[in-house]
């Protein structure tokens, strides 16, 4: 069996749609993989700058937020001179409202592995606590900022209650993939729903 996760909703549920791929949420994946099928699809994006349609095609998606970010700025991209304002809190609760997953992205956006275990920790716990206390809502989803992840990192953010992680591993997904290690294929402006046809086929 293979999942499709991709990292871009609007050509990925296109794509995942024309290949005849069934809407599944990670929700669904950690509480039951027996009822995957050999084409489901998880849509998601990391912190989006602007994000709309949250069922687009159908397809349940999920936004993963750094929240100590929220309302600021891409500083992932300082060093490109790129700054562009983010998402604040009252559009994430309204997208929040309207259907949209949240999951976690660190606290701060910093890779994950390369920090002392204690950070690490800090980062799992406080991201998850900051997006439920916001968000009133659980909190079980993680993407490792820069894909960034170690064992070590793995097992932190599962003490500290998440269910899945997504790296950027770069492949379709099994039944074998650790739910807190799941790969997913990245989507990117120059992708089109064809293009994507051709790589999940």
């Amino acid at each position: 069996q293979r999942l499709l996760v991709a990292e871009g909703i609007y050509t990925g549920a296109a794509a995942a749609t024309g290949s005849g791929h069934r809407a599944h949420c990670l929700e669904a994946l950690a509480v039951c993989v027996a009822n995957l099928t050999e084409r489901d699809a998880l849509l998601s994006a990391d912190d989006r700058i602007f994000f709309t349609e949250p069922h687009y095609h159908g397809f349940p998606a999920i936004l993963y937020v750094p929240p100590a970010l929220v309302g600021g700025h891409n500083v992932w991209d300082d060093h490109f001179d790129e700054r562009v304002p983010l998402l604040d809190w009252p559009e994430i609760r309204s997208m929040a409202a309207d259907g949209l997953i949240i999951g976690a992205h660190g606290l701060r956006h910093q890779p994950l592995a390369s920090v002392s275990p204690s950070e690490a920790a800090f980062e799992a716990a406080e991201s998850r606590l900051l997006l439920e206390t916001r968000l009133e809502r659980a909190i079980t989803d993680v993407s490792y900022p820069y894909g960034s992840v170690s064992e070590l990192v793995e097992l932190i953010h599962g003490a500290c209650g998440y269910q899945t992680g997504v790296t950027c591993d770069s492949r379709l997904s099994t039944l074998e993939d650790e739910p807190l290690h799941l790969p997913r294929l990245e989507i990117t402006s120059r992708d089109d729903p064809a293009a994507l046809l051709r790589r999940i086929s």
